[in-house]
């Protein structure tokens, strides 16, 4: 891959995010109905799944291994999941 063309790959993917940014709020406004901690969690459990069925489809159960037998790699995944995870309901939740 030459400079060019990651170059141009890099803007495009740098303006759909911006653009994935700009229109979700849309999508979260009309599900004002819904609570903002009911969304959130919706999110976190699809996504643990999807990363999960991801990451077997790409390296089978290896990489559950290294996971299970470090703790502290497992603490420090599990606090950025729940940073994350507020970030995500207060930015649902500023919306609704």
């Amino acid at each position: 891959m030459n400079t060019d063309t990651a170059s141009s790959t890099g803007y495009f993917a740098a303006l759909a995010a911006f653009l994935l940014w700009g229109l979700f709020p849309l999508y979260w406004k009309l599900l004002d109905q819904v609570p903002a901690l009911e969304i959130m969690l919706h999110r976190v459990a699809w996504c643990f799944v999807s990363v999960c069925l991801l990451l077997i489809l790409s390296r089978g159960l290896r990489w559950l291994a290294p996971v299970r037998d470090n703790p502290r790699l497992l603490r420090n995944l599990g606090a950025s999941g729940a940073f994350i995870s507020l970030n995500w309901y207060l930015y649902i939740w500023a919306i609704n």
